[in-house]
């Protein structure tokens, strides 16, 4: 069994949107790791406290992060030592016992046919039980 952490970014309207891209990340860890990989990220925000000053429970939002928008603005970090907190992330998460699973949809380039709503469902149900399959497949070779 795993548990799961949903996140999304970008609105989900179509065909009317506010953005171009709507994207949908799911973290899976399994529930009998999860207290260790949590007290893994946990030293590891203690340590970019220690050595950049970041809070151990702020929330990262890496756009505005990189773009040194607020609220790490305060922070008075050079834009090399962002550029390493980025690299220790990416190079941290990499390491962690998770799995991460990103499906981004751009919405321009979406072809325009109609279903109806239970063709909509049943085409969406299938996609999922098919992907899902294959990861499970994968997971246990």
């Amino acid at each position: 069994m795993y548990i799961v952490y949903y996140d999304e970014t970008g609105d989900d309207g179509y065909p009317r949107y506010s953005s171009a891209l709507f994207v949908l990340t799911a973290v899976y860890v399994h529930y009998l790791s999860w207290k260790d990989v949590h007290n893994t990220i946990v030293e590891f925000r203690k340590q970019l406290k220690d050595d950049f000053g970041l809070p151990v429970k702020m929330e990262f939002h890496s756009k505005y992060f990189i773009l040194n928008k607020k609220p790490y603005r305060g922070f008075n970090l050079s834009d090399s030592d962002r550029l390493l907190i980025v690299d220790l992330f990416c190079n941290f998460i990499g390491q962690l016992d998770i799995k991460i699973i990103n499906v981004v949809i751009n919405k321009p380039a979406i072809c325009l046919f109609r279903l109806n709503s239970y063709q909509s469902f049943r085409l969406k149900s299938y996609q999922f039980t098919k992907d899902w399959r294959r990861y499970e497949r994968e997971e246990s070779t």
